[in-house]
């Protein structure tokens, strides 16, 4: 490891990914203090800009927030300070929740082709595989983190994930750099600060190279999870979208149909389900009858007629006033292109509304028309609809009505993820 810190791998990955911009978060820690330095000192070949995310939970929140633009601008850099409110838990935890808003917020800073830079070292590395296997995970929370993986609309780097601790306190000893020390990084109600506080120490003074080991083992894992999630998507569609023809999978092993599951899942940007009601799911799918479904965080899985659906799932606002470019909670993004009639409204829609589907030769209703395309009954009434003269000019899942083919419709089911599918439906769209 040289005097900057960054190894070859780091200048690979540039001359690969040529990225069209660095965002780096910054807390103001010494790692993150000791990336930044080693970044100022690099070849860069795109801009680099710092963030620094404003938790709130501290009374040292809003000084470590100013400290922090002015370590940048001590290297001439930007640093945007973005706050984000932890709310209520509900029960989860705080670590986990704050992780979570953390990265949705750097996710919507983050530009197309954009590489998110976080200071993970390799004791972060082995902490995470500890506690993953604390708690019982399967081989994607063991694998830990990656060095580096797409994110947003670009990809997250973790260029120190080699480097051991000491080896950072050791240059930011000889560079001389100051950095902010959090009093919650020595809470030992955090169960990551029990493991590097007591666990460890034990585990060194019993002569094991602990972080090493484990950090190594986090990352054989990492490649076998790399394999299987590689095989898995030669056996799933190209152009993966919800819903997934799931009855060929029926007949095949319990582990492999709950790993075709998971991937899925993970490729549409929802969080993995809970392993053991995922396979009380399954089960009630193999046994046949009704329309099984699996709620969990703010998704949905359901199984209607051989196809798995995944949607998003929260509470659905009333219908905002009609406008061509809306956001609906609950329901997502709407955008309409084309002529509409002056009293045009959004709604949501009901069985007994008229519809009259291009190319369809029976149904007069909505309902007709959800069952000729399978759309399971759960989903019927979080649909949206476009309406003008009591007539659905268009419907989500369905498309426009005969008498509507010059309108457009693009519905992003979930607003805030670039993973879900958003397309203008055509006149072939269902037909």
């Amino acid at each position: 490891m040289s005097d900057f810190l960054l190894s070859d791998d780091f200048y690979r990955w540039q001359a690969d990914y040529r990225p069209a911009a660095y965002l780096l978060a910054f807390s103001g820690g010494r790692d993150s203090v000791a990336l930044l330095d080693a970044l100022a000192r690099a070849a860069l070949s795109a801009p680099l800009a710092l963030c620094h995310v404003h938790h709130g939970w501290s009374a040292q929140a809003d000084v470590w927030a100013e400290w922090c633009v002015a370590k940048a601008a001590e290297y001439g850099l930007p640093c945007e300070v973005v706050r984000i409110g932890m709310g209520d838990t509900q029960g989860e935890s705080l670590e986990a929740v704050a992780r979570t808003r953390r990265y949705e917020a750097l996710a919507r800073l983050l530009p197309a082709r954009g590489v998110l830079l976080t200071a993970h070292h390799r004791d972060d590395q082995a902490e995470s595989f500890l506690l993953a296997a604390l708690r019982g995970s399967g081989l994607q929370g063991l694998a830990a983190m990656p060095a580096r993986k797409a994110f947003a609309g670009g990809e997250h780097w973790r260029p120190l994930l080699g480097v051991p601790r000491a080896a950072i306190d050791a240059y930011v000893r000889r560079r001389g750099l100051a950095f902010l020390d959090d009093p919650s990084n020595d809470d030992g109600r955090f169960r990551r600060n029990a493991l590097r506080h007591e666990v460890f120490p034990l585990l060194q003074a019993q002569g094991w190279q602990a972080e090493k080991a484990l950090a190594q083992s986090a990352q054989w894992l990492g490649e076998a999870l790399a394999v299987q999630e590689a095989l898995l998507d030669g056996l799933l569609p190209d152009a993966l979208a919800s819903p997934l023809p799931f009855a060929p999978w029926l007949d095949t092993d319990a582990a492999l149909q709950k790993a075709v599951l998971r991937r899925f899942v993970q490729r549409l940007g929802a969080p993995p389900p809970p392993a053991a009601r995922l396979q009380e799911w399954l089960r009630q799918v193999r046994e046949g009858g009704g329309q099984p479904q699996l709620r969990w965080a703010a998704w949905c899985l359901l199984f209607y007629r051989g196809q798995v659906w995944l949607v998003p799932w929260t509470d659905i606002a009333a219908p905002p006033a009609f406008a061509r470019d809306v956001l609906w909670a609950g329901v997502g993004r709407l955008r309409v292109a084309g002529k509409c009639p002056p009293d045009t409204q959004w709604l949501l829609a009901r069985g007994g509304m008229a519809f009259h589907a291009p190319h369809k030769t029976h149904g007069k209703t909505l309902k007709d028309a959800f069952q000729q395309a399978g759309i399971p009954a759960l989903l019927r009434t979080r649909t949206p609809v476009l309406v003008a003269g009591g007539k659905v000019l268009w419907a989500g899942y369905l498309g426009h009505a005969q008498g509507a083919a010059g309108l457009r419709v693009e519905w992003q089911a979930n607003a805030d993820s670039a993973s879900i599918r958003a397309g203008f439906f055509s006149d072939a769209d269902r037909a």
